[in-house]
Parts: structure tokens; sequence; C-alpha cells
């Protein structure tokens, strides 16, 4: 699960998902940065989640990663495995 800023870059969220049987769920804390929010900007975000029959192990990542860098690592290692995976985006706006 991967959290995606208006600058795009691409956070992992995979230590906050709380898993069950049948559902999981997640918590983080987010807001505007100082400046923005006295700016009154509207800044967009993505929330993905790439679900398969095994972890990738590009998408293992800790400090923050540049989308554009992470996600073309991420769909070659699913090329190679030759697997069946799924991805879900929803976007939303932080500040509006």
């Amino acid at each position: 699960m991967l959290l995606i800023d208006h600058r795009g870059m691409a956070f992992s969220l995979d230590d906050r998902i709380l898993a069950q049987a049948d559902k999981a769920t997640f918590n983080i804390p987010i807001d505007l940065g100082a400046a923005d929010k006295a700016a009154g900007k509207v800044v967009p975000q993505i929330i993905m989640v790439i679900t398969g029959p095994q972890d990738i192990q590009a998408a293992a990542f800790s400090a923050p990663t540049p989308a554009a860098l992470l996600l073309p690592r991420i769909l070659d290692e699913i090329d190679a495995n030759r697997a069946e995976f799924s991805a879900t985006a929803k976007y939303f706006r932080l500040g509006g």
C-alpha cells in the first residue's frame, strides 16, 4: 500500500495495515504542512494498493521514494514474475 503525495513522492503504508480474515484497515495521521495550510492550498494525494499471490520486493521500501522511479520497478518485477496482480488507486485532496 502506497501514498503518493502532491510532489510525486511515494511512502510505504504497509506497516500501518491491520489485516484480518475478511478485511484490512489502516490509519494514517496526514495533514497539510504549515506553509500549505497558511496559503489555503489544496493538494492532491493518491492511495494505491497492489495485491497479488506474493510480495513485491520493489515495493518494500522505508524512505520516501520518487514514484517515477518506484512504479516502473514494481511493474518490472510483476512482469518478471508472470503472476496475476491487481492495483487500485484512489485520489483525494488535503485541504479542501
